[in-house]
C-alpha cells in the first residue's frame, strides 16, 4: 500500500492506453485545452510621423507678413527650407491649396447661379411694378373722367 492509495482500496486496472499513462492521476481534476489557433492580431500600425498643422491659410499668413516683392526666389526658398525643417511638407501645402481652391470655385459658381435667380426675380418684380403702375394711370385717368361726368350732370 502506497502513501497516496485512497483508502486501501486497490488500483482498478486501466482499460484504454491513455488510462495507462495518466497513471495515478486519472481522477485528478482535468484542464479543457482548446487546439484551436488563437485569434491572430492585426500588427500595430507603425508610428504616424506627427506633423505640425499647417495649410494653406497658414502660408497666406506668412505671405502676406513677408517681403515677397523683393527677391521672391531667395523669400520662398527660405519659407521652404524652414518649413521643411519643421517636418511641413510643401506639396501637402500645395494640395490644401487645390482643395481650398475647389471649393472656392464651386461656391462662386453656386452664388453665381444664385445671382442669376435673384435677377430674374428683380426683372419679374420690375415687370409686375411697370403693369401695376400702368394700371394705376389708367385707373386714375378713368376715375377723373368719372369724377368730371358725375360734376357735370349734377351742374346741369
Amino acid at each position: 500500500m502506497g502513501i497516496f492509495d485512497r483508502g486501501g482500496k486497490p488500483k482498478p486496472q486501466a482499460s484504454t492506453e491513455a488510462e495507462a499513462e495518466a497513471g495515478d492521476f486519472a481522477d485528478s481534476p482535468v484542464e479543457q485545452v482548446a487546439l484551436r489557433s488563437a485569434p491572430v492580431r492585426a500588427p500595430a500600425p507603425p508610428p504616424v510621423e506627427e506633423r505640425p498643422s499647417f495649410g494653406i491659410n497658414e502660408a497666406i499668413k506668412l505671405m502676406r507678413d513677408l517681403p515677397v516683392d523683393q527677391n521672391v526666389e531667395l523669400v520662398v526658398r527660405v519659407i521652404k527650407t524652414t518649413l521643411e525643417s519643421l517636418k511641413v511638407r510643401v506639396p501637402d501645402i500645395i494640395a490644401d491649396a487645390i482643395k481650398k481652391q475647389e471649393g472656392l470655385t464651386s461656391r462662386i459658381s453656386t452664388l453665381k447661379g444664385e445671382i442669376v435667380e435673384l435677377d430674374r426675380e428683380i426683372n419679374q418684380r420690375k415687370e409686375e411694378i411697370a403693369r401695376h403702375e400702368a394700371d394705376h394711370s389708367e385707373t386714375a385717368s378713368v376715375k377723373a373722367r368719372l369724377e368730371l361726368a358725375e360734376k357735370s350732370a349734377k351742374s346741369g
